[in-house]
């Protein structure tokens, strides 16, 4: 992380103890506002990268625009090992007052 590891704080140090404790890390690694620091941030869990990570310049306003590409696909997962789920049929069984 970019204002992780130019800003020292107790606050910056408490995100990336608390992006480590759950396996995650930020994705942008440059500054995305107008004074030159990262206050924004895009995170993902450890295991994965984004496909791309844009940063487009302050226009409106002082912060940058983040354009993230991601694969959201899931691979298959083969029927035997797929639980089963068992759905019970409300339809009927709920009454409406």
């Amino acid at each position: 992380m970019y204002i992780l590891m130019t800003h020292k704080s107790p606050h910056t140090s408490r995100l990336q103890q608390l992006f480590n404790s759950f396996g995650l890390h930020d994705c942008v690694e440059q500054p995305t506002h107008k004074m030159n620091h990262q206050p924004d941030v895009f995170v993902m869990h450890d295991t994965d990268q984004p496909l791309s990570v844009t940063i487009q310049p302050p226009m409106i306003s002082d912060h940058a625009l983040i354009i993230t590409t991601v694969d959201t696909r899931v691979e298959s997962v083969a029927s035997e090992t797929r639980p089963r789920v068992h759905r019970r049929c409300w339809v009927g069984h709920i009454q409406l007052q």
